[in-house]
C-alpha cells in the first residue's frame, strides 16, 4: 500500500487528470488523500509507534469520507464543495489500499526496531515517489496552461 507520500501524489495527478484547476481544489483532494493516514501521526503520539493505530483508528473506512462529506454539507453550501473534493480524496486513499500495485514494496513495523522501520519507510517512500511523481510530474505538465501560448 502506498505511503502518504505516494496518496498525495497520485491525488494530486488524478485531481489534474479530473479536471480540477483551482489551487485550492487541488490542495483539497490532496489532503483528503492523506487524511487516513493521521493514524500514523496518532500512534506516533499516543503509542510512540506509527504503526501501532494505523488501519486500526476508524480513518480507513468508509466512514471517513462520509463524515467529511456530511461535515461539509451541514457547513453550509460556500463550503460543501470544498469539503466534498476533501471527501472524494479520502475515498481515493481508500481505493488505493485495496489495489494491486506492481512493484515490490516494503511494509514498515515498527516492530523490527526503529532503524529498520525508516529504512522501510525510505525505501517504500522513494518508490512512491518514482512511480506516483511520474504520474503527477506528467499529470501537471499535460494539463497546465503554458504561459503565454
Amino acid at each position: 500500500m502506498p505511503t502518504p507520500f505516494g496518496h498525495g501524489l497520485a491525488a494530486y495527478a488524478l485531481g489534474r487528470i479530473a479536471g480540477l484547476r483551482d489551487r485550492g481544489d487541488v490542495m483539497a483532494f490532496v489532503a483528503g488523500g492523506v487524511i487516513p493516514d493521521l493514524d500514523l501521526l496518532a500512534g506516533l503520539a499516543l503509542q510512540g509507534d506509527p504503526m501501532a493505530l494505523h488501519r486500526r483508528f476508524g480513518t480507513h473506512t468508509l466512514l471517513t469520507p462520509a463524515v467529511i462529506a456530511s461535515v461539509a454539507l451541514l457547513a453550509g453550501r460556500a463550503r460543501a464543495r470544498r469539503g466534498i473534493i476533501v471527501a472524494a480524496g479520502a475515498a481515493l486513499h481508500l481505493a488505493m489500499d485495496v489495489m494491486p500495485w506492481v512493484y515490490v514494496k516494503a511494509e514498515p513495523t515498527s516492530e523490527e526496531g526503529w532503524l529498520q522501520f525508516v529504512s522501510a519507510v525510505a525505501r517504500s517512500s522513494a518508490m512512491d515517489i518514482a512511480a506516483f511523481g511520474t504520474l503527477a510530474l506528467a499529470a501537471w505538465a499535460l494539463t497546465s496552461r503554458r504561459r503565454g501560448a
